[in-house]
């Protein structure tokens, strides 16, 4: 009787130690859970932070083409004015014409017209120079834009990338360590 008693606390020791181990597997468990979760939450919180950059991104594009349309407005405005111009210069021919008979004294007032005409087209002409230059500019930051995009979608498929190579890495190496404690 004393050898079945000692069998059977052997028998209950050893079930203690099933208990002890199984306890602390569930705690590894848990453990491994709570790390997935907060794998996932810093993983999240990584993709928030890239579409907060493209979202920034995206509105400096968005702000640039404001500023070149604004831009485009002025210049405008300034075609406005130079169209005004002419129709101030057609108007003193007009005048030239109608008073034609002090021709000496008119005749100096056209040259003199002339002249100003001939500065107004030099401005014209450097303004259509600027214009010209200007829009060669506004080409260069559209390619600089769409280079900076570019730039911006393969940093990004990268990241995603890496980011989805390392939690598979990490899920294989949970499921292993999983495996290798619940042998």
């Amino acid at each position: 009787m004393a050898e079945s008693l000692q069998k059977i606390d052997r028998l209950i020791e050893g079930q203690g130690q099933i208990l002890e181990i199984a306890t602390h597997a569930d705690q590894k468990a848990d453990t491994t859970a709570k790390g997935l979760a907060n794998l996932t939450v810093q993983m999240g919180l990584q993709f928030d932070q890239q579409q907060q950059q493209i979202n920034e991104l995206r509105q400096e594009m968005q702000m640039g083409f404001i500023a070149i349309d604004q831009k485009f407005d002025r210049v405008d405005l300034k075609f406005d004015e130079v169209n005004l111009r002419f129709d101030g210069v057609d108007q003193q021919f007009d005048e030239v014409n109608q008073n034609f008979a002090g021709v000496d004294q008119r005749f100096d007032e056209v040259n003199q017209k002339f002249d100003e005409v001939n500065q107004n087209f030099a401005g014209v002409n450097q303004k259509f120079a600027d214009v010209d230059q200007r829009f060669d500019e506004v080409s260069q930051k559209f390619v600089g834009v769409d280079l900076r995009f570019d730039e911006v979608n393969q940093k990004i498929d990268h990241e995603i990338g890496s980011l989805r190579q390392e939690m598979n890495q990490r899920f294989d190496q949970l499921v292993t360590l999983i495996q290798e404690r619940l042998k």
